[in-house]
């Protein structure tokens, strides 16, 4: 999953990136998903993330 490695990996992305993460979350239904943690616990995935300026 993606949002499991960027979290996991620490791999840096832009704001603009994690506000397209964030959106993409939120197309997710929590019972849909209920055991895929990175998706389902979305406030805890966009706060774990290595958000940076730096390209």
């Amino acid at each position: 999953m993606l949002s499991a490695s960027l979290v996991t990996r620490q791999i840096p992305v832009s704001p603009s990136e994690r506000d397209a993460l964030a959106a993409l979350l939120n197309w997710f239904r929590p019972a849909v998903v209920a055991d895929l943690a990175y998706i389902r616990d979305r406030e805890n995935t966009l706060a774990s993330l290595n958000v940076t300026d730096r390209p």
